[in-house]
């Protein structure tokens, strides 16, 4: 099957960006960082079958401004950063809680919900630790990051019960750029206050550039609202 353009240029940026990652060269991160959203901005287009879908085009369109701001590191812009990408996983928990509610909410085997239920804890578990370990620190805006840790728990939740109730692979790529968004944020989190762990860069970055790619294949396969 033929690589579509917009893909190719997605995974070429991709491997230029974590090489400059690996070996901290700021100019290589600054010239290929900034193809890497947009290039898959063009596949969604190219590839969607439906209307666009804005709730997708405000996600990345944020997703950028979050990736900019944290390219720059401009100083101070930690907070705005975190509000960014919080908006941005609003506007996803509202796209996946649409499929839930399409899904009419039914669970068929106890085993299902045995999963979900540990994958609630899990998430549950890793909020309480990542927040015992930040008032620690004395992290400030610790507010701000409850919530947005009860925003990535709720996501990962949803995400989980979707793909419980109905493994199709529009779930799948759903419940996938969850789990990258999670991976990513806690290791960003992480960074921001033990920055002398070079690991956590990694565990960051390469996460978060491979979400945008499951986001977007999601909102391709995505069904079409039902019309009323």
């Amino acid at each position: 099957m033929k690589i579509k353009p917009p893909l190719l240029l997605y995974f070429v940026a991709c491997l230029f960006y974590m090489v400059s990652v690996c070996v901290g060269n700021g100019e290589m991160m600054l010239l290929s960082k900034p193809v890497i959203i947009p290039s898959m901005l063009f596949y969604y287009i190219q590839e969607t079958k439906q209307r666009i879908n804005w709730n997708y085009i405000v996600i990345i369109f944020l997703c950028f401004i979050g990736d900019m701001l944290t390219l720059l590191d401009i100083e101070g812009a930690h907070l705005v950063i975190i509000s960014v990408f919080l908006i941005a996983y609003c506007f996803y928990l509202k796209s996946i809680t649409d499929d839930l509610l399409l899904n009419q909410l039914k669970i068929t085997y106890k085993k299902n919900f045995l999963v979900l239920l540990i994958c609630l804890f899990f998430l549950i578990y890793l909020l309480i630790t990542i927040l015992d370990l930040l008032v620690e620190s004395q992290a400030e805006n610790l507010l701000l990051l409850l919530f947005y840790g009860i925003v990535l728990v709720l996501i990962g939740g949803v995400s989980s019960f979707n793909y419980i109730l109905k493994q199709t692979r529009f779930t799948f790529f759903m419940l996938i750029a969850t789990l990258c968004f999670v991976i990513s944020d806690v290791f960003y989190i992480l960074r921001a206050h033990f920055e002398e762990v070079e690991v956590f860069s990694l565990f960051n970055n390469l996460p978060q550039v491979l979400s945008y790619y499951y986001l977007t294949k999601y909102y391709i396969l995505k069904p079409a609202p039902m019309k009323r």
